[in-house]
Protein backbone atom coordinates (compact mmCIF):
# COMPACT_ATOMS: atom_id res chain seq x y z
CA UNK A 1 0.00 0.00 0.00
CA UNK A 2 1.55 3.70 -0.61
CA UNK A 3 2.01 6.29 1.38
CA UNK A 4 -1.07 7.66 -0.14
CA UNK A 5 -3.21 5.10 0.47
CA UNK A 6 -2.28 4.72 3.67
CA UNK A 7 -3.02 8.24 4.62
CA UNK A 8 -6.27 8.10 2.55
CA UNK A 9 -7.64 5.43 4.76
CA UNK A 10 -6.72 7.29 8.07
CA UNK A 11 -9.06 10.04 6.79
CA UNK A 12 -11.94 8.04 5.70
CA UNK A 13 -13.53 7.31 8.86
CA UNK A 14 -13.36 10.40 10.65
CA UNK A 15 -14.35 11.91 7.46
CA UNK A 16 -17.95 10.04 7.39
CA UNK A 17 -18.53 11.42 11.38
CA UNK A 18 -18.48 15.06 9.52
CA UNK A 19 -21.34 17.14 8.76
CA UNK A 20 -21.86 18.60 5.09
CA UNK A 21 -21.61 22.13 6.50
CA UNK A 22 -17.55 20.91 7.97
CA UNK A 23 -16.87 19.12 4.74
CA UNK A 24 -17.49 22.43 2.56
CA UNK A 25 -15.73 24.47 5.28
CA UNK A 26 -12.77 21.71 5.21
CA UNK A 27 -12.91 22.61 1.13
CA UNK A 28 -13.21 26.67 1.52
CA UNK A 29 -10.38 26.38 3.98
CA UNK A 30 -8.20 25.21 1.14
CA UNK A 31 -8.80 27.84 -1.39
CA UNK A 32 -5.82 29.75 -2.67
CA UNK A 33 -3.61 27.16 -1.01
CA UNK A 34 -0.63 26.81 -3.27
CA UNK A 35 0.95 23.69 -0.74
CA UNK A 36 1.58 20.53 -2.03
CA UNK A 37 1.72 17.52 0.36
CA UNK A 38 0.83 14.07 0.22
CA UNK A 39 -1.07 14.42 3.40
CA UNK A 40 -3.02 17.71 1.59
CA UNK A 41 -3.86 15.54 -0.88
CA UNK A 42 -5.25 12.53 0.84
CA UNK A 43 -7.08 15.31 2.72
CA UNK A 44 -8.98 17.05 -0.03
CA UNK A 45 -9.39 13.30 -2.11
CA UNK A 46 -11.43 12.08 1.07
CA UNK A 47 -13.32 15.76 1.44
CA UNK A 48 -14.44 15.45 -2.40
CA UNK A 49 -14.96 11.82 -2.06
CA UNK A 50 -17.49 11.89 1.24
CA UNK A 51 -19.57 14.70 0.07
CA UNK A 52 -19.82 12.58 -3.07
CA UNK A 53 -20.94 9.85 -1.10
CA UNK A 54 -23.77 11.88 0.32
CA UNK A 55 -25.06 13.12 -3.08
CA UNK A 56 -23.94 16.41 -3.51
CA UNK A 57 -22.63 16.99 -7.38
CA UNK A 58 -19.60 18.91 -6.58
CA UNK A 59 -18.73 19.61 -10.50
CA UNK A 60 -18.48 23.37 -9.65
CA UNK A 61 -15.26 22.21 -7.74
CA UNK A 62 -13.79 18.90 -9.52
CA UNK A 63 -13.75 17.05 -12.57
CA UNK A 64 -13.26 14.39 -11.56
CA UNK A 65 -9.60 14.59 -12.33
CA UNK A 66 -8.67 18.07 -10.70
CA UNK A 67 -9.82 19.65 -7.57
CA UNK A 68 -9.84 23.28 -8.06
CA UNK A 69 -9.61 25.42 -5.36
CA UNK A 70 -9.77 29.01 -6.73
CA UNK A 71 -13.21 30.00 -5.52
CA UNK A 72 -14.82 29.12 -2.16
CA UNK A 73 -18.36 26.96 -2.91
CA UNK A 74 -21.66 26.35 -0.82
CA UNK A 75 -24.43 24.30 -1.27
CA UNK A 76 -27.36 25.76 -3.85
CA UNK A 77 -30.59 26.30 -2.68
CA UNK A 78 -31.44 21.99 -3.10
CA UNK A 79 -28.62 21.35 -1.54
CA UNK A 80 -27.72 18.82 -3.22
CA UNK A 81 -24.71 20.89 -5.58
CA UNK A 82 -22.14 22.51 -4.50
CA UNK A 83 -21.42 26.29 -6.41
CA UNK A 84 -19.43 29.21 -6.63
CA UNK A 85 -19.93 31.13 -3.57
CA UNK A 86 -20.45 35.04 -4.67
CA UNK A 87 -18.86 37.72 -3.14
Amino acid sequence: MSTLDSIIKDFEFDFTQMSIDTLIANFNREVGSRAGTAARLAFNLVNINELQRRGIDVSAAYDGTIIKFSKAVELDQTGTRLVIKEG
